[in-house]
């Protein structure tokens, strides 16, 4: 993560911002009233974000740290586990699940709270986590492998390795798809292993990452919001000059993430066109969530746990 942050300021400081490579690549923007809200304030570094419908889920990212959640509507803040700097977290009906940098571990709690279960160990600073019905993905940043684990804990399977600093992470039929942050490629793989391929090249540090039945979707911290088909083809620029773009997520409709150095909330539709502002003068809004009518967001400046509507 060191590293990783002072190449992103080595290269704003000497100015590189990356223009559109797509001629409809969006540059207008248009405020709109989404009935903004904090959920919840005075967290400790708040940092990823998911939801399941019902309650809003999130990490603080400090060495006492925890895994929180809370009412999608608002209410009561929960703690339902503590970890030491968990990152990252994905959720089902049942558990929620997170990758705990500090101790190596993907772990695991009722949503609800309760016992938690280690579901895998020993991983060299777990970054991003994916879920599917049978099985967790993770990937390394400082192992710079692709992981995966029985949902139920077992043998942790290397899918690949040698992927330079590996961040976000996706699953959706059949494959793993995942962006290397040094290698500026966006990739994926069977979720049974086997040769990886390249989808796109020389991206600008891509991290967060999001696929639905057509394409997949990521931000580029260095100021791009992209898609590409499944298998490949001309990379898309959805957005550029974004002012490093964090916490990407989508629904059937558009594609949302937090404009990190900006401090807005953004969002704009699958196809491309007008860029939309959800929210503005949020303090390093981070990570980023979608449910039916609302979307969800770490405030992360400020402490703040934050809802719109969509």
């Amino acid at each position: 993560m060191k590293i990783l942050r002072r190449i992103l300021l080595r290269a704003i400081a000497g100015g590189l911002v990356l223009g559109a490579t797509a001629a409809h690549a969006s540059t207008s923007q248009r405020a709109e009233s989404h009935d903004v809200r904090v959920l919840a304030s005075g967290q400790a570094d708040p940092w990823g974000v998911a939801t399941d419908g019902t309650f809003v889920y999130w990490t603080n990212f400090t060495q006492a740290g925890a895994i929180m959640r809370a009412p999608r509507q608002g209410g009561k803040a929960q703690v339902i586990a503590t970890s030491a700097k968990p990152a990252r977290l994905a959720v089902d009906h049942k558990y929620v699940y997170w990758t705990a940098t500090e101790a190596g571990n993907i772990v695991r709690a009722p949503v609800g709270g309760g016992a938690i279960k280690v579901i895998a160990s020993g991983q060299k600073r777990p970054a991003r986590i994916a879920i599917d019905t049978t099985s967790v993905y993770w990937t390394t940043e400082n192992g710079g492998t692709v992981m995966k684990a029985p949902i139920e804990g077992g043998q942790a399977t290397q899918l690949t390795d040698d992927q330079l600093m590996p961040g976000g992470i996706a699953v959706s039929g059949g494959y793993v798809y995942w962006g290397t942050i040094l290698g500026g490629r966006i990739k994926r793989i069977s979720v049974n292993g086997g040769e990886s391929t390249t989808l796109a090249a020389d991206q600008a540090l891509p991290q967060d990452i999001a696929v639905d039945g057509t394409h997949v979707y990521w931000a580029n911290m260095l100021g791009g919001v992209k898609k590409v088909p499944l298998a490949g083809g001309h990379v898309v620029t959805l957005a550029s000059h974004q002012g490093v773009p964090r916490g990407l997520a989508i629904d059937e409709d558009h594609v949302f993430w937090a404009n990190q150095s900006g401090g807005k909330l953004m969002k704009i539709s699958k196809g491309g066109g007008e860029l939309h502002v959800i929210a503005q003068d949020q303090k390093k809004p981070f990570g980023v969530a979608v449910g039916a009518t609302h979307v969800f967001w770490a405030a992360n400046g400020d402490g703040n746990v934050m809802s719109a509507t969509k």
